[in-house]
C-alpha cells in the first residue's frame, strides 16, 4: 500500500473530537419556541445536499428538545422541495454526529418518509425501518401501519429489546416467528452499533459488529453495506468489495455500496470498473462525483471532470481541493503536483512484505502498537523500501515516546516517497519533540503547500505559533480550523486564545 493511501490512517487529518453535550436552555416562551420553529422550517427549506443536511445542520437540530425538533421537521416537510433534503434529515434522525445513539423519536420522522409520494424516499426510510421491523413490514404499507400505530411512538432503543420486539407480536405468536423477529432485531441492533462505531472513526471495531449482524441476518442490506466500509476503511479493500457486491445483489441500485465499489476500483486504478459503479451511484450519492471527478483528471477526460467538480463545489464551495482540479480542467492539464495529490495508490500488493504492512496497519488502528511495531519491523526485514511500513513503524514509535528513532524511519519514508503527508506530519512531530521547532514549521508549512485544506500540519502550526505567542499566526489556522470542525472544543478553545 502506498504511503500516501496511508496518510489518513496517520495522522493526516485530525479527527474531531466528539461535541460537548448542549445543555438544557431555560424553557421558551410559547412565542419564542413557535419563532424560534418557523426559522428551524425556513433553514430547513433553503437547504440543497444530503451530507450537508445530515452532518452539517443535523447535529443542531437532534439537540433540540426532541418533540420540537419532530414538530419542526414535521412542518417543514411538505414544503421540502429537495429528496436529498428529505433523505438527509432522516439519516440525521438515524444516527447523527451529535448523539450517542439512534433519536428517541427515529419511528415518527421516518414515518414521514414512508408515507412520503416520492418513491425513492419511501425506500430510503424503508431502509432504516427494517432493522427495527423487519424487511416484511417495512416493505408492506398495510403490515407497516399496524406495526406503527403499536411502535411508532416508542424509543428505537425500546423496540430492539427482545420483549418488546415489533414483527412477531404484528404477524403472529408463533414462536418459530417471534425466535426469527428476536434474530433480525439483535441484528438490526449491532448494526446501529457497527454505524455508530464507524462514525466515531473506529472502523476496526465496527468490523466485527457488521460481521455479527449479517451472521444472524444475511438478508440485512444496511450490515453488510456498513461492513463494506469499516473494512474499506481499515485498509481491506478487497473484503470491502465481497460486502459491497453483497449488498448490491440484495439491492441492486443501493446508492451506499455501488459508491464503495465505485471508490474501491478508483484506489486500485481500475478507471472503467470504477466508473461504471460511480456512474450509477452519483443519481442519489453525492459521495461519488468527488470521485468521478478524480478519474476524468486523471484519465485526461477534462471536460467530463468539470461538470463534476462543478457538482461538488455546488455543495461544498471552500473546498480548496476541488478549487484546484476546477483550474486545472478549464486548463486542459493535470500538474504533477496535483495528480500526487489526487491519483490512487492502485492494488495492494500481496508479497508477504506488503501482507505484513497491512496487518501492521490493522493492528495500529486497533491500538495495539506492540504488535503493530513488531508487524512493521517484519515487513522492513523482507522489503528494507517499504515506504508504508517505515511510516507505520515511525508512528508506532513516537506515540511511545521514541522520537528519535521514529525521526529515522520517516527521513527513510521521505526518502523513498518526498511528498507523504504522513510522514512529513511524523517527521515534523519529532523536530518539535526535539525542540526544533522551525524546523518543524517548515516541514509543516511544506505539507500545507502540498496538501491544501485542514490536515495535521494546520494542527501543528496552529499550536505551535500559540505555544510562542504568534498569535496573529494562529488565528487564521484555528479559524480554518473551527469552520472545517465546528464542534471541535479544542479547535474552539485555541481559537478564542489566539483572539
Amino acid at each position: 500500500m502506498s504511503i500516501t493511501a496511508m496518510a489518513l490512517l496517520a495522522g493526516w487529518l485530525t479527527v474531531a473530537a466528539p461535541p460537548p453535550v448542549a445543555s438544557s436552555p431555560p424553557a421558551a416562551t410559547s412565542t419564542a419556541k413557535a419563532e424560534e420553529t418557523k426559522a428551524w422550517v425556513e433553514r430547513l427549506k433553503g437547504l440543497r445536499d444530503h451530507m450537508h443536511t445530515a452532518f452539517g445542520v443535523g447535529p443542531d437540530l437532534t439537540l433540540l428538545d426532541p418533540d420540537q425538533g419532530v414538530e419542526i421537521v414535521r412542518e417543514a416537510w411538505p414544503q421540502i422541495s429537495q429528496p436529498d433534503v428529505k433523505t438527509g434529515l432522516l439519516k440525521t434522525f438515524a444516527f447523527s454526529k451529535a448523539l450517542p445513539k439512534t433519536h428517541a423519536k427515529l419511528f415518527l420522522v421516518l414515518d414521514l418518509g414512508m408515507n412520503d409520494s416520492d418513491p425513492e424516499i419511501r425506500e430510503y426510510a424503508a431502509s432504516y425501518l427494517e432493522e427495527y421491523a423487519g424487511k416484511e413490514v417495512a416493505g408492506d404499507p398495510q403490515k407497516y401501519a399496524a406495526w406503527f400505530k403499536e411502535f411508532g411512538e416508542m424509543d428505537p432503543a425500546d423496540v430492539l429489546k427482545p420483549q418488546t420486539t415489533g414483527v412477531a407480536k404484528a404477524e403472529s405468536s408463533d414462536a418459530s416467528n417471534s425466535n426469527a423477529t428476536g434474530t433480525i432485531a439483535q441484528a438490526g441492533a449491532l448494526t446501529a452499533e457497527g454505524w455508530q462505531l464507524w462514525q466515531a472513526q473506529k472502523f476496526a471495531d465496527a468490523i466485527p459488529k457488521f460481521e455479527q449482524a449479517v451472521a444472524l441476518d444475511p438478508d440485512a442490506v444496511n450490515a453488510w453495506n456498513g461492513l463494506g466500509w469499516a473494512r474499506f476503511n481499515s485498509g481491506n479493500s478487497e473484503g470491502a468489495v465481497t460486502a459491497f457486491e453483497k449488498c448490491v445483489q440484495l439491492e441492486p441500485n443501493h446508492p451506499a455500496a455501488l459508491n464503495g465499489l465505485g471508490q474501491v476500483y478508483l484506489s486500485w486504478r481500475e478507471y472503467d470498473q470504477a466508473k461504471k459503479f460511480l456512474t450509477k451511484a452519483a443519481a442519489q450519492a453525492p459521495a461519488a462525483w468527488f470521485g468521478l471527478a478524480r478519474l476524468y483528471m486523471l484519465t485526461g477526460k477534462y471536460t467530463a471532470a468539470e461538470r463534476w467538480i462543478n457538482k461538488a463545489l455546488a455543495t461544498s464551495p471552500n473546498d480548496k481541493s476541488l478549487k484546484q482540479m476546477l483550474a486545472a480542467a478549464e486548463a486542459k492539464q493535470l500538474p504533477d503536483e496535483l495528480r500526487t495529490q489526487i491519483e490512487p495508490p492502485g492494488r495492494p500488493a500481496s508479497t508477504p512484505a506488503a501482507q505484513a504492512t497491512a496487518q501492521g496497519w490493522q493492528q495500529f488502528n486497533q491500538g495495539d502498537m506492540r504488535s503493530a511495531e513488531q508487524s512493521f519491523r517484519a515487513a522492513l526485514a523482507k522489503d528494507p523500501e517499504d515506504a508504508a511500513a517505515l511510516n507505520g513503524l515511525g508512528f508506532c514509535l513516537i506515540n511511545s515516546g521514541n522520537a528519535a528513532e521514529a525521526k529515522v524511519n520517516f527521513e527513510k519514508c521521505l526518502e523513498l516517497e518526498p511528498n507523504a503527508a504522513g510522514a512529513m506530519n511524523g517527521l515534523a512531530r519529532c523536530l518539535k519533540a526535539e525542540g526544533k521547532d522551525d524546523e518543524a514549521i517548515a516541514v509543516w508549512e511544506k505539507m500545507c503547500k502540498a496538501f491544501p485544506g485542514p490536515t495535521a500540519a494546520t494542527v501543528g502550526l496552529a499550536t505551535t505559533y500559540l505555544e510562542r505567542g504568534e498569535k496573529a499566526k494562529a488565528l487564521p489556522l484555528f479559524e480554518e480550523l473551527v469552520k472545517s470542525m465546528p464542534n471541535n472544543a479544542e479547535f474552539q478553545a485555541g481559537l478564542d486564545a489566539a483572539q
